[in-house]
């Protein structure tokens, strides 16, 4: 399977031809292999009873076509990859095998450690894809591939999912589960280097995936921005956002900029809902979050513009972007982040009285 995707990931970053209907249509076959992986980054289809009794020592298993023999060394290996992941049993032994393959490649492992090293990369093949996708121009594709696109990826489930991976996927979180001494997927210093590369790969290329998604998502804008406020609300006071902050807080910005709310047909209903939203300090935990999406609406909705700033300002909206967001562990993982900021604080001093 990991070199399945390998060759789907390297056929999506090579494919040019977005304006041929009968390109589009081939790389969408390709594509829909792995869909609901894709739809699903760093879920797993779960074990299986039936697959799980076929890893017996001293058998054989097809697969690809091909008869692999396999020992006990193989099925206990097998089955501690695919209960650590909840992953079926014949993706477990391709990933061991893959393992053995490569160990040329990777000097002083274990074929055990090189595929857990193959999972976590794995997954980076299948954001990689989903980012690629969410990446190219969407007014110049194929219409064949545009309507693939948004019936399959620019949905809430998705979505959220990316927004829930920046709270609970990280190298810490990682290293804790497979440091387990009923699991030793953790090795020496080089492994562990391997690993935290790809897992902040992952993270790097779900969260840019995410935002792009934002600007496909106009007509979904209001949804999205409903998972988005409880997030902010409850940023503690004073504190620098964490990495699930920070991708809830780029998310609003994007999706209520103007140009954003100018390709949906529901900027109406939009508008109303976050002025509901940040008209009540007093819910949010950091005012300075909430002085943020003030400033947001005021080049939306006819407003007191330099009463709002004013009321930013007051609240340190300049203040917290530079320690609260640019002095987040996680900025720099994706350049979304500095683009942001940057029109953020464009526009902050643009409408300041006091410029």
């Amino acid at each position: 399977m990991w070199i399945e995707i390998q060759r789907a990931c390297e056929a999506v970053q090579n494919f040019e031809d977005v304006e041929n209907s009968v390109a589009c249509s081939n790389l969408i076959k390709e594509i829909e292999k792995f869909k609901w992986r894709i739809q699903n980054i760093l879920r797993n289809q779960g074990k299986s009873v039936s697959d799980r009794a076929r890893l017996k020592p001293d058998s054989e298993i097809t697969i690809d076509g091909v008869k692999v023999p396999v020992d006990q060394a193989l099925c206990s290996e097998a089955i501690i990859l695919s209960d650590i992941f909840n992953l079926n049993e014949m993706e477990a032994l391709e990933l061991i095998l893959s393992g053995e393959s490569q160990k040329i490649h990777f000097d002083c492992l274990n074929r055990g450690l090189i595929a857990v090293v193959c999972y976590y990369d794995m997954h980076r093949l299948l954001a990689v894809i989903l980012r690629t996708i969410l990446e190219w121009d969407k007014e110049s594709m194929s219409d064949v591939l545009r309507s693939f696109i948004e019936q399959n990826f620019i949905e809430r489930t998705v979505f959220q999912q990316l927004l829930q991976l920046q709270a609970t996927f990280n190298v810490i979180t990682e290293f804790h589960m497979l440091s387990q001494p009923n699991v030793c997927g953790l090795g020496g210093p080089r492994h562990q280097t391997l690993l935290r590369n790809v897992i902040e790969e992952i993270r790097e290329n779900c969260a840019e995936s995410l935002y792009s998604l934002c600007e496909w998502g106009s007509e979904r804008a209001n949804d999205f921005l409903l998972d988005l406020y409880p997030i902010l609300k409850s940023v503690p006071l004073a504190e620098k956002f964490s990495a699930h902050h920070l991708s809830a807080w780029t998310c609003l910005v994007k999706l209520t900029s103007s140009n954003m709310l100018s390709q949906t047909n529901s900027v109406a209903v939009v508008l109303t809902n976050m002025v509901k939203e940040i008209r009540n300090e007093t819910l949010w935990s950091d005012q300075s979050v909430c002085g943020n999406p003030e400033h947001l609406s005021i080049t939306n909705v006819e407003v007191d513009v330099d009463k709002v700033v004013d009321r930013a300002i007051r609240n340190m909206a300049m203040l917290f972007i530079r320690h609260g967001i640019i002095g987040a562990d996680s900025f720099k993982l994706c350049a979304t982040h500095l683009r942001v900021v940057d029109t953020l604080l464009k526009q902050l001093i643009a409408c300041s009285p006091q410029r």
